[in-house]
């Protein structure tokens, strides 16, 4: 498995597509190719990152950077300002509150911590590599050394 030192974290759900998801990802490929900077970023694509009001969401890690409403133009000013030169691109960020504490907004404006989505952008979700390394099945192993009436009653 190859280490990327930056990893930029693209949602593909169906409601980022719709807004330009595809379209961005491409862009930023071809930007980041333009660059030489292949090896040094990859860019991941995953399901709903669960912020649904901003638009297209890139997701920037290890810096923990969120950027919404991100338009193919955008991709440029992301490119040579924060990933050339380590200058976050303020217009574009979005509160980092969503990234952090990983929310998700109901109707009712009451807020609920993610469970079982709570890698959902943090990984790519083709590696069972990165799952595992993020905890993934420690709850199988926890059921699997229990009776199952133990298993029933913690259900």
């Amino acid at each position: 498995m190859k280490l990327f030192s930056t990893q930029i974290i693209v949602p593909v759900d169906s409601n980022s597509v719709l807004q330009g998801a595809l379209e961005v990802k491409h862009v930023l490929e071809e930007t980041i190719g333009k660059y030489n900077l292949g090896s040094q970023i990859s860019v991941v694509e995953t399901g709903a990152l669960g912020i649904y009001d901003q638009g297209v969401v890139l997701a920037v890690f290890p810096d923990d950077v969120y950027y919404g409403g991100v338009k193919p133009t955008d991709v440029e000013e992301i490119v040579t300002e924060h990933l050339l030169k380590g200058r976050v691109v303020s217009r574009l960020t979005i509160d980092r509150s969503l990234s952090s504490k990983r929310l998700v907004e109901k109707e009712s404006g009451k807020s609920q911590q993610k469970i079982v989505l709570r890698n959902a952008g943090l990984i790519d979700p083709q590696s069972i590599d990165e799952y595992i390394a993020r905890d993934g099945y420690g709850a199988l192993a926890k059921a699997l050394a229990m009776q199952p009436g133990e298993v029933i009653q913690v259900l």
